[in-house]
């Protein structure tokens, strides 16, 4: 192949003629452009990369210009510069280009933390990377966006600007570039660095393609945003100082420190006020900036008012700087929201005017951004205002100066906490001769111990000596360091320091070396606090998930080449939430860091105990030889944490349930292991609790049928399938009905009549219960108004309350809603509420009883016995009516226990003068027992199983047709 050393230009590319074979143009730079005998003619780049030549296809000319072929090599120069291959790139990216007709440029942006934008002016569409939508706050999953998005996520403020430069990149011919800010859906701002070029015109010159990138830059913007702050801080500081030595009066310096203060935009307002006589009203002295008769209207005092409790009355009070983070959120800020907010101030702060150490008045400054004042600023206004307070003092200009040099070397220190200089000594080591007061601090040694020591070498870490030698021990003339570095403190703690060095070299030969150390010990604990956190519980310190899941595939790896097994327990501790809702948060914090102190104790060292949340731990137990050996761990486990436990003062009998996975008879991951090991602990809680129970496939089984249950039981509301059914109650002399009670049905096309003892639960479970609740409610107060108004006398309707329904904060409003909607009068409603119930959180529980009771209802207690029965409670929650539960009356004609609890509920009842009922009354010998005990009121299968509603009606009428021909015969 031919070669030419012809310059290359586009006249001259277009002036040549296809050649009888090919040729090559050279342009410098590896680019050339390749000529075909087809007259085609292809642009390509020779390059190194890793000591191999290679080129790279850029394009076809007159497709690919040989301005844009220029910019495609710069592209893939910059990718070699960032130690990329331009040809491995432009692969890896074809899959995911941002834009039709990307090119390397798009991948090096990419590359270099840059999101591409491809915008196609004709459709309005925009093809992106995935880095430019999460940088404009849209969805990054998709391809392209409509440029309007792209346009709404536009500051407000920033939105004509950055359209207006958009306008001229059209219109023109140069590139355009801006920095801005974008809105996220979330409502965070961030700012931005946004490049385009139009890349393709038509003939007419109306631009059809523009291509850019955006990158973040609001840490720059930040950063130089505080710098400059910062900055004019400290030249006001300067000219204050200035102002100070040359003993201006008192309100003309005044006056000119606030007009600095708002010099340059530094901060919107600034004034000062001085304590009136009165020692109560702040009268403003000097003001400047955008002021606007604010002070006018203001109302400003230093008393313990709401007009006292502002910035300025709380720094004349405290005699500590006040800082008001934002006028619009802020409380205190009140009695001035609206004068602030017409004046477009955000933030103020206030520092005390201290004269010989009394509190005479304040200096104020607001801005117009809220949370404007960091430590940097409020320690520079403290300067200023005590510079300040020292010239109202009338103190010599002389001390002023000395004073204010001071706090100047102790404002420095707070940025860089040591400054020092050494001089070097002729063993080529480096002995301090000055250094801040700040010394102690970090090196835990008095600056007179480390100017006696000489050089603060000796107080470095060993590992880090080399560190230190070759950043500054070994300094060369003008050259500057910067390193990290571990000291050892007097009392043995480690400091960790950011060390900053200079070496110089004077005229005289003298080398001198001058360094700053900025403590970052709380930083570095702080970062490895989170790393810690990240893998560990923050209350008990265990490992938490993320970390067990590592352990476990550890372990995972020894068991498979050891062929062993790998027991997960999942553990639960019983009845945790009463413990923590009668004694309080930190009782319970007492119990879970105690039961963990247990099981460590009887864990071996190879195994882990992570918690997952609340009363919950997993256990990870490696190299298992068989199951013999798993059950002694869970029974040491049960026995260990069923011992007496005291928690302030309160003598506490703890227990647990344990759910037990084994590797590899019931899985190979860690997530199906954790899964069956939990569905194992609810079944060990099923069955009575503190006991571990096995994951079998039954269990597997039983959870299955209970997501069934729970997915067909959301359908059931919505199809009709719950029905209410009712059960008369009766009084026993009469045979009157007195009442009924509301029972829920549920009649599935597919399983037929679910019996309530298994769907109940699982609506319990899953919080279908209020919702299910409040229908069953609903109906059974319109079907109690409905009799009423047929004709069928005041019948009470008895209604069943979950513990969910109970704790919501909505009780009250739904059954007086329920009540007013049907109009039913509210004695004839009765809840029954279980002892469990009553027994929770009792002060929250009281005062939702009494709200029952305004009201007007009736309550009840069901299965009463069953629990934990207790005089107390009734007398508190003043109930109307105790139930006794069936599971007495089954045996009670033949056991003398069951027989001995009614006669006793009875007698107890007869005493607090409650109102009784029986339930599960089946037999004629269990009626005459309640009758020859003094039980009045009876419910169950010997009168009527629970009806539907009609033929409720039905029996309730032919008991009142039976009574009339009785005339009130007795049952």
């Amino acid at each position: 192949m031919a070669r030419s050393a012809v310059p290359l230009t586009d006249s001259r590319i277009r002036q040549t003629k296809a050649p009888d074979r090919p040729t090559k143009l050279a342009d410098g730079g590896g680019m050339y452009l390749l000529l075909r005998p087809d007259g085609s003619r292809y642009w390509r780049l020779d390059y190194r990369f890793d000591g191999k030549r290679k080129t790279l296809a850029l394009g076809v000319y007159p497709e690919i210009s040989l301005g844009e072929a220029r910019r495609r090599r710069r592209a893939a120069k910059t990718l070699l510069a960032a130690g990329q291959d331009p040809g491995a790139v432009r692969k890896a990216g074809k899959a995911n280009k941002p834009g039709a007709g990307a090119d390397e440029q798009a991948y090096a942006l990419a590359i270099l933390g840059e999101g591409m934008w491809d915008w196609d002016l004709r459709s309005g569409r925009v093809r992106h990377s995935a880095q430019w939508a999460r940088l404009m706050g849209l969805d990054e999953r998709q391809q392209e966006h409509d440029w309007q998005q792209a346009v709404a996520a536009l500051h407000e403020q920033d939105r004509e600007a950055v359209m207006t430069a958009i306008r001229r990149c059209l219109e023109g011919t140069a590139a355009f570039e801006c920095e801005h800010r974008i809105r996220h859906a979330d409502g965070a701002t961030i700012w931005v660095r946004n490049r385009g070029e139009v890349m393709r015109r038509d003939a007419d010159g109306t631009p059809l393609r523009m291509v850019g990138s955006l990158r973040e830059v609001t840490e720059q913007r930040h950063e130089a945003l505080v710098m400059r702050c910062h900055n004019l801080l400290l030249q006001t500081i300067a000219a204050v100082n200035e102002m100070l030595m040359a003993e201006l009066p008192e309100q003309e310096l005044m006056a000119r420190i606030c007009q600095e203060l708002v010099r340059d935009n530094l901060f919107r307002m600034a004034w000062i006020g001085l304590v009136d006589e009165d020692g109560v009203t702040v009268r403003p002295v000097a003001e400047a900036g955008s002021v606007r008769g604010y002070l006018a209207q203001a109302d400003i005092r230093c008393d313990d008012s709401p007009q006292g409790r502002g910035p300025t009355g709380n720094a004349i009070r405290s005699g500590a700087t006040a800082i008001n983070d934002d006028t619009e959120t802020d409380r205190q800020y009140a009695p001035w929201r609206e004068q602030a907010r017409a004046q477009g101030y955000r933030s103020s702060a206030a520092t005390p005017l201290r004269v010989r150490g009394r509190v005479i008045g304040a200096l104020n400054v607001y801005s117009d951004e809220a949370h404007a004042f960091g430590p940097e600023k409020r320690i520079l206004l403290e300067k200023l205002a005590a510079d300040l307070g020292v010239a109202i003092g009338n103190r010599a200009a002389l001390a002023a100066l000395r004073e204010s040099e001071e706090r100047f070397r102790l404002i420095s220190s707070v940025a860089t906490d040591l400054l020092y200089s050494c001089l070097q000594t002729g063993t080529g080591f480096h002995a301090i001769d000055w250094a801040t007061a700040s010394a102690d601090r970090i090196f835990g040694y008095t600056l007179d111990e480390i100017l006696e020591q000489g050089c603060w070498r000796s107080y470095v870490h060993p590992d880090d000596l080399p560190e230190f030698d070759r950043n500054i021990t070994h300094l060369a003339p003008g050259q500057r360091s910067e390193c990290e570095l571990r000291i050892l403190a007097r009392d043995g703690a480690i400091h960790y320091i950011r060390a900053y060095s200079m070496e110089v070299k004077s005229d005289d030969g003298q080398h001198r070396l001058y360094g700053a150390c900025q403590d970052i010990t709380e930083r570095r604990q702080a970062e490895a606090r989170i790393a810690f956190l990240a893998h560990h519980d923050v209350l008990t310190g265990l490992p938490n998930r993320v970390l067990l899941r590592d352990r476990f595939e550890q372990a995972l790896a020894v068991a498979q080449r050891a062929q062993s097994h790998v027991a997960i327990l999942f553990l639960d501790l019983d009845n945790f939430k009463v413990v923590n809702d009668s004694l309080g948060h930190a009782a319970g914090d007492e119990l879970l860091l105690a039961a963990v102190s247990r099981l460590s104790r009887r864990m071996r060292d190879s195994d882990t105990i992570s918690r997952q949340g609340g009363d919950e731990f997993v256990l990870l137990l490696n190299d298992i030889p068989d199951l013999d050996t798993v059950k002694r761990i869970a029974t040491g486990i049960l026995s260990h944490l069923a011992e007496p436990l005291e928690i302030n003062g309160h003598v506490l009998n703890t227990s647990c349930s344990i759910g037990i996975a084994i590797y590899p008879e019931d899985g190979s991951d860690f997530d199906s292991l954790l899964q069956k090991a939990d569905t194992a602990m609810y079944n060990a809680k099923d069955a009575g609790r503190n006991s571990y129970r096995f994951f079998d496939e039954q269990m597997n089984l039983q959870a299955h049928e209970h997501l069934m249950l729970q997915h067909r039981l959301h359908q059931a509301l919505y199809r009709a399938e719950l029905q209410v059914h009712y059960q008369p109650q009766l009084e026993i002399g009469s045979g009157k009905v007195i009442g009924v009670e509301a029972l829920l049905r549920w009649q599935n096309a597919e399983l037929g009549e679910v019996a309530p003892g298994r769907f109940i639960p699982v609506a319990e479970s899953c919080g279908l219960i209020v919702p299910i609740g409040a229908w069953v409610l609903e109906q059974a107060c319109r079907q109690a108004q409905a009799w009423r108004q047929a004709g069928l006398s005041d019948l009470a309707v008895s209604v069943n309350l979950s513990a969910m329904q109970f704790r919501r904060f909505s009780l009250i409003e739904m059954v007086a809603g329920a009540l007013g909607r049907s109009g039913l009068p509210p004695h004839l409603l009765e809840l029954e509420l279980t002892e469990s119930i009553l027994l929770q959180d009792v002060e929250s529980t009281l005062d939702t009883v009494r709200q029952l009771k305004r009201l007007g209802v009736r309550l009840s207690i069901d299965d009463f016995g069953t629990g934990y029965s207790s005089l107390s409670y009734l007398k508190r929650f003043a109930v109307d009516r105790l139930k006794i539960d069936q599971s007495f009356m089954r045996d009670v004609n033949t056991d003398p226990d069951n027989a001995a609890i009614v006669r006793a509920v009875i007698q107890l009842a007869r005493s607090l003068r409650l109102n009784i009922i029986a339930e599960g009354v089946e037999t004629p010998a269990q009626l005459a027992f309640l009758r020859e005990e003094g039980c009045r009121e009876a419910q169950g299968y010997l009168f009527s199983r629970p009806l539907p509603p009609a033929a409720m009606e039905a029996f309730l009428r032919e008991r009142i047709a039976l009574a009339d021909a009785a005339n009130g015969g007795a049952l």
